[in-house]
């Protein structure tokens, strides 16, 4: 092939033209300009290094490399690489990349302190060129990102309001009080009685006083009215009067319900807590109501329920959880009185509540489940959902002296005379599949085509390791084969583990390349191209003042100082970057290899869904072929 024109540069990066479309398309697109200016430095930088490296391979003398160098992977990569073309690939490649850097000397541009004439490693070289002001990261900035559907960009905002509970008390005003509960009517001595709580109700009727009058009026519970009805704002057509002993609430869509303060302040308080009527559980639709127990009472809301136990104390419970706790009796059921409110829990991406006798969690992905206290201990000195029991798949069963239930990775076993047993382990191995190619045109070589596949695994610690190559075989146009159930790969990078470790999630990254064996092969030399984009990132990530390089490092894999969604986002950007200089690098040379693909696994539990089953196309040499590679978990 005839390598495509340089159109135009900018500093050292290569620049295509609009109408020149790269030779597949991008797995990950960058949306935040930090972020992307990161990647471009780096990206400037890996083509100078790979510039030297084929330098050196024509010229040794005049642009030399270190024997002791440990960041020089992109050099020695590249100059390898040449080394392996043909001679007249091989001339013209040096030739190009000599004329290059003769223009590159000759000219102002960005980063002038880099001299590929020098022993020194580019890498290192870069690291002391100082990041300008507005290209550094702020703090925050990169756990800011995520990444969706391919594209990294930063997490929308959502908004949030804290319902004021001040609100309803400051609407209101207290008026001249009615006559004093318990006082006999007046007589005036004509054989009547005057009723001052039906003359209230006379001039106050509707659904409020219809209900003060049904509890006894002035002699019940309630007492006598303490100020005037008023409306409740947020509420449609929503009216409150306050009495003596309590208040009724009313709308059209509730109807008329009352709390007794000598029975139900503390729910009454813990639902003013969630902002009572514009709040999380919104108007009553029941009174303060005894409990069947005869022990607690409960109130019903609009979106949940308050329930008060004297021991427990009054608690919230909405939702799925609440529709669970009802499947099992409620409290009169074996988990009894909730002793906390519903709370965040799963790492935020579910919910649980807390109560006598267990607890229940609901996911949204993974249901909601009831854990008996006895096992739920249990659960969670065994590293709970991240542990390799993993998340409940059942709600316990059984009675007072045993009780059993299914996880993800384990059946869990209670006795009351012997404890705990663990009954299954967790999947050990994460693997890489190649389930099938395909060939759709095959190369312009003479006879089949004799195709294998290579590439590099890189773990979780960000160490590289090499796969294959694997022969597949001869291939004509049309040539379709099946290769399930032979991993290319298998790693125990997920060993049972009894707690949660530091380094979740785990990223991993298979760099894949299919190699025709008339036209040289496969290349070996790929964990090079990683480790020296990986040497290149961190650098720059410690000159933005960011983190110095050991934390990038643990964010990497090594540890979890920085958390989750780093470790992503800068997994991500190594891909991004060695797909955009594959391509800058193939335009030094004549031949044209198949362009590795990049298939990376992010897994947030060793309990994530899996396979994962995606389809790839790659060309050279007029050839096309397709093939899916699937990431998957096993017990081996």
């Amino acid at each position: 092939m005839t390598a495509r024109p340089h159109v135009g540069r900018r500093d050292d990066e290569i620049v295509r033209d609009a109408g020149q479309p790269r030779r597949s398309p991008p797995s990950v697109i960058i949306d935040d300009p930090l972020l992307e200016k990161l990647a471009l430095r780096v990206r400037r930088a890996a083509v100078l290094a790979l510039q030297k490296g084929i330098a050196h391979a024509v010229d040794p003398s005049r642009f030399p490399l270190r024997d002791d160098a440990v960041h020089d992977e992109l050099e020695r990569f590249a100059a390898r690489y040449l080394a392996g073309r043909p001679p007249r690939v091989r001339e013209a490649a040096g030739a190009r990349v000599l004329a290059l850097v003769e223009e590159r000397a000759a000219r102002s541009g960005a980063w002038p302190a880099v001299e590929l004439g020098s022993s020194e490693p580019v890498a290192d070289q870069v690291a002391a060129i100082e990041v300008p002001e507005g290209e550094r990261l702020p703090r925050g900035h990169l756990e800011s990102l995520e990444l969706v559907d391919g594209r990294i960009a930063k997490r929308p905002l959502r908004a949030t309001s804290r319902p004021d509970e001040d609100a309803l008390d400051s609407s209101l005003s207290r008026e001249e009080r009615s006559p004093s509960r318990g006082q006999p009517p007046p007589s005036f001595g004509t054989g009547l009685v005057f009723n001052p709580d039906l003359a209230e109700a006379h001039d106050n009727p509707g659904p409020i006083s219809d209900k003060w009058l049904a509890m006894g009026g002035s002699a019940g519970a309630l007492g006598s009215p303490e100020a005037e009805e008023v409306s409740l704002p947020g509420v449609a057509k929503g009216r409150l009067r306050r009495f003596e002993g309590g208040e009724i609430y009313y709308s059209p869509k509730t109807g008329a319900r009352a709390f007794v303060h000598a029975l139900d302040s503390a729910i009454v308080h813990k639902w003013s807590a969630l902002g009572g009527t514009t709040g999380r559980l919104g108007m009553p639709i029941t009174d303060g109501t005894v409990a069947p127990d005869g022990v607690g009472r409960f109130c019903h809301f609009e979106d949940g329920s308050v329930y008060h136990h004297p021991s427990s104390g009054a608690h919230e419970i909405h939702g799925k959880i609440r529709s669970k706790w009802a499947q099992h009796g409620y409290e009169l059921g074996r988990l009894g009185y909730p002793v906390g409110d519903v709370e965040p829990a799963l790492h935020g991406k579910g919910e649980r509540s807390r109560f006598q006798g267990g607890l229940i969690y609901t996911h949204p992905t993974l249901g909601t489940r009831l854990i008996r206290a006895e096992i739920h201990a249990w659960w969670l000195d065994h590293g709970g959902i991240d542990g390799y029991p993993g998340y409940p798949v059942e709600d316990t069963q059984g009675g007072s002296s045993t009780a059993m239930q299914k996880f993800q990775g384990a059946w869990i076993r209670w006795r009351a005379s012997s404890g705990y047993t663990d009954m299954a382990t967790n999947k050990d191995f994460v693997y890489l599949h190649l389930d099938n190619i395909q060939c759709v045109v095959d190369t312009n070589e003479s006879g089949a085509d004799e195709i294998e596949i290579g590439g590099v695994l890189t773990d979780p610690a960000q160490h590289n390791h090499k796969l294959g190559p694997y022969h597949l075989g001869s291939f004509r146009k049309g040539t379709q084969k099946n290769t399930w159930p032979y991993p290319l790969m298998m790693k125990p990078v997920l060993a049972k583990a009894p707690t949660r470790t530091p380094g979740w999630p785990k990223v991993l990254s298979a760099t894949v390349q299919l190699a025709e064996e008339d036209g040289g092969g496969f290349s070996a030399d790929l964990d090079d191209l990683l480790g020296g984009i990986n040497d290149l990132l961190v650098k720059e990530l410690d000159k933005a003042g960011y983190a110095a390089a050991e934390a990038v490092a643990s964010a990497l894999g090594l540890g979890a100082s920085l958390g989750a969604v780093l470790a992503k986002v800068l997994a991500f950007v190594v891909v991004e970057v060695l797909e955009w200089i594959w391509d800058e690098f193939m335009d030094f040379f004549e031949d044209d290899p198949f362009p590795p693909v990049v298939f990376p696994l992010v897994l947030d539990t060793i309990h994530d869904d899996l396979p994962i089953v995606t389809k790839f196309w790659t060309k050279s040499g007029g050839g096309h072929y397709d093939f899916r590679l699937r990431w998957d978990l096993s017990r081996w």
